[in-house]
């Protein structure tokens, strides 16, 4: 498989943000948000997203997040690490609804709890092994 510049860049971003360089990935992350990529808007929102979480940036992070979910942006394809299972859509959900359990708004984290059971392909799968994001988020919530 051949990438052009823009899979590159967010690749980068995504290598930046592994090696904990969060302002550098977010400045990765944006700069190729602003080429307007149509059909990786929903990667890079969503990994601007993770990213302003990782920061404890909640507030930053939910716009992202609220985008994807709601498929105002991208084709929601995902495109990256192959343990992740499920769309870019699904992914978001988790994220808000660990914002919205992180600021104590149970009616949104429950709402949200409820729409991640509607998707149990979405998850991870770590050497065979695979977790749901609606399981991830129910042992969130409960603890």
């Amino acid at each position: 498989m051949t990438l052009d510049n823009s899979e590159k860049s967010l690749l980068l971003g995504i290598e930046l943000f592994q090696q904990e360089l969060y302002w550098d990935a977010i400045e990765q992350f944006k700069s190729l948000l602003a080429t307007g990529e149509s059909d990786l808007l929903d990667d890079i929102s969503l990994n601007l997203g993770i990213t302003y979480m990782k920061l404890g940036l909640l507030d930053e992070a939910e716009p992202f997040f609220d985008s994807v979910f709601n498929k105002r942006v991208g084709d929601d394809e995902f495109r990256g690490n192959d343990q992740i299972k499920g769309r870019p859509s699904d992914r978001a959900a988790l994220g808000l609804f660990r914002i919205a359990n992180a600021k104590g708004d149970t009616s949104r984290a429950t709402e949200l709890l409820n729409e991640l059971a509607t998707r149990p392909d979405a998850g991870i799968d770590i050497d065979g092994e695979f977790t749901s994001f609606y399981t991830i988020a129910k042992t969130e919530h409960e603890s």
